[in-house]
């Protein structure tokens, strides 16, 4: 069958070869940094390997994007013309090295930081000399850009070998008018159509409202799991937008004292040259110090504080809430600062405001290391109710 879509059977070519060599970085990769006093159990390994093969392939679909879209043209085909199957294969080996950098880089920079290799890796470019230095005498620069160049040369080799036999079957089905864009228009339209729709489900990545995302790379518990699992160039671009973000401590001393007070902060600093201190402790009166109530938290869509009648409106809308809020610890000093069930719900588990700029917090790859108020509840049984999007 393929031998009569020379084109397809191009695709699928460079995609088994490229995700072979990714996998295999995925694996070399996990087996020089796995902690044997505390191994990724193997259910959550074979997970981390699988969205890692998904996310691989979103990167090389990417990459064949161009070929996807021009290849059927013939004077710019890969299976039709020398020169375009030589500018093509070039076209590849370049982007599988520029992958292969990436991979390079995240070996480098979780032995570093024991981090995965995201965005605000570009911070050390802001002193490169200095940068480069240390990189040259903490890492074999000249081994490792030596061994990626062997890499690249085999993968050319590869790539260009499997390609000449299809380049040369499809010259001889053109021979025979056994060649695919022979077949009738509705055949072709209807293959074509398919084909596209194969792809952007490949890119999409699985069967869901919201496609692929970091934030499955990080749906475990284990720390590991999320290094092992990302396709360092996919995650690179996922925190592009995230790595200029930081406090600005100025305007925070400025505005210190007024958000302090309105906090409640217990000891405020005093002394501009000091750390500013936030923390706030709260001691339950009563019984509720000596006991362990059940705790039911319950977020509610659009459910704004200022429309209830507990939290000052006069028209008693809302008599059932202000009635379990009069019999319970009510917190009115909990908010997040815009509007968004996202933020409400990142506010609520981590007990700090969402003032992420670029949509939401739970969207930023870079602070998902955070203590969740959950978490601090000892000897409870949990129990999760969800009403809507599964996703959450």
């Amino acid at each position: 069958m393929l031998k009569k879509i020379p084109l397809i059977h191009f695709y699928l070519v460079v995609i088994l070869v490229n995700l072979v060599f990714y996998s295999l970085f995925r694996f070399t990769f996990w087996a020089i940094f796995k902690d044997p006093t505390n191994p990724i159990p193997a259910a959550e390994l074979f997970k981390a390997f699988y969205l890692g093969l998904k996310f691989d392939l979103r990167l090389t679909l990417v990459i064949l994007l161009p070929i996807f879209m021009l290849g059927w043209i013939k004077p710019v085909s890969p299976v039709l013309r020398p020169f375009a199957r030589k500018f093509w294969l070039s076209y590849l080996t370049l982007g599988f090295a520029v992958s292969v950098f990436y991979f390079i880089a995240h070996f480098l920079y979780y032995s570093y930081l024991h981090q995965p290799l995201d965005a605000s890796v570009l911070r050390f470019a802001e002193d490169f000399s200095l940068s480069v230095t240390m990189m040259w005498q903490s890492y074999p620069l000249f081994w490792l850009f030596s061994g990626l160049g062997v890499i690249v040369f085999i993968y050319n080799v590869l790539i260009r070998r499997l390609s000449r036999n299809i380049y040369n079957k499809a010259s001889a089905n053109i021979n025979n008018n056994t060649f695919y864009y022979k077949r009738r228009w509705w055949q072709q339209t209807l293959f074509v159509t398919a084909c596209i729709f194969i792809y952007l489900f490949g890119l999409f990545g699985k069967f869901s409202y919201y496609p692929l995302r970091w934030s499955d790379a990080f749906a475990s518990t284990h720390p590991f799991v999320p290094a092992v699992t990302i396709n360092p160039v996919v995650h690179f671009v996922d925190t592009l937008k995230n790595k200029n973000i930081t406090f600005d401590t100025a305007k925070t001393r400025a505005y210190y004292k007024q958000m302090a007070a309105y906090l409640g902060v217990n000891n405020p600093t005093t002394d501009n040259t000091q750390p500013l201190n936030f923390v706030r402790r709260y001691t339950t009166p009563g019984p509720l110090a000596t006991t362990t109530p059940n705790i039911v938290i319950v977020y509610l869509e659009s459910f704004a504080s200022y429309k209830t009648g507990v939290f000052g409106n006069k028209l008693n809308p809302t008599p059932n809430f202000d009635n379990i809020a009069n019999n319970s610890i009510l917190f009115k000093r909990y908010y997040s600062p815009a509007v968004g069930t996202a933020r409400s719900v990142f506010t609520g588990i981590t007990g700090i405001p969402d003032i992420e700029l670029h949509k939401t917090s739970s969207r930023n790859p870079l602070i998902v290391d955070q203590h969740t108020v959950i978490n601090a509840f000892k000897d409870y049984k949990k129990f999760y109710f969800l009403g809507g999007s599964a996703n959450w």
